[in-house]
C-alpha cells in the first residue's frame, strides 16, 4: 500500500521526485506496473525537470509494451489513473519517507544479490562489503543539508581574525600542496 501511495504522491507533488531522486530506483518497488511506472517517471523527470501530465505517463508507459497485450495496456492505464485519483493529502509525510525506504530497499536488493552471489560456486567475497556499503548510502545526501551560515559566526569570526593560525588552517582547500602554499 505504501508502495502505491509514494508513486501516486511522486507523480502529482511538484518537486518531490526531483528532490528524492538519488534515493530512488523503479527496481525498489515490487509490483512490475509500479516499477514500469515509476522508471518512466525518473527517466521524465531526469530528462525534462518536471513532472509528466496523466495522459503523457500513460503513453509512455504504453510504448514499452506490447500493443497486442490488450490485458498489460489496460492494467497499466488503470494502474496510472488509480494513481492520479488517489488522495494525497499526506503527500508531506509520505515524502519525509523516501530516503528511509529507498535506503530499506537498497539495502534489501544488496542483500538478495549477496545471497544469490554467495550460492554460486564461484563468488567474488571482495564485491560483498562495497555492495552493503553503497546500498547504506543510498538517500544519505539528502540527509546533509550543508551549513546554517548564521550559526557560529562569532566563533568563526573570532578564529579567521586570530593572527596565531595561519591562512592554510582558516580556510582550508582539502589540498594539502596548495593549503601548505
Amino acid at each position: 500500500g505504501f508502495q502505491r501511495h509514494a508513486v501516486a504522491v511522486l507523480a502529482r507533488w511538484p518537486g518531490a521526485i526531483l528532490q528524492y531522486r538519488t534515493a530512488l530506483d523503479a527496481s525498489y518497488f515490487e509490483d512490475a506496473q509500479l516499477q514500469l511506472i515509476v522508471g518512466v517517471l525518473l527517466e521524465f523527470s531526469d530528462t525534462q525537470n518536471t513532472l509528466p501530465t496523466e495522459d503523457t505517463l500513460i503513453e509512455l508507459a504504453l510504448a514499452s509494451v506490447k500493443s497486442e497485450d490488450t490485458d498489460a495496456v489496460a492494467r497499466i492505464t488503470e494502474c496510472v489513473q488509480d494513481l492520479y485519483l488517489e488522495g494525497i493529502e499526506d503527500g508531506s509525510f509520505v515524502i519525509s519517507k523516501l530516503a528511509e525506504f529507498g535506503k530499506d530497499q537498497a539495502v534489501a536488493n544488496a542483500v538478495l544479490e549477496i545471497a544469490d552471489d554467495l550460492a554460486k560456486p564461484r563468488h567474488d567475497k571482495a564485491q560483498i562489503v562495497p555492495r552493503l556499503q553503497q546500498a547504506m548510502l543510498v538517500g544519505e545526501d539528502l540527509v546533509n543539508v550543508g551549513r546554517f551560515y548564521r550559526e557560529g559566526v562569532e566563533e568563526r569570526s573570532q578564529r579567521y581574525l586570530d593572527p596565531s593560525i595561519t591562512a592554510a588552517r582558516k580556510v582550508r582547500t582539502g589540498i594539502f600542496h596548495l593549503d601548505h602554499l
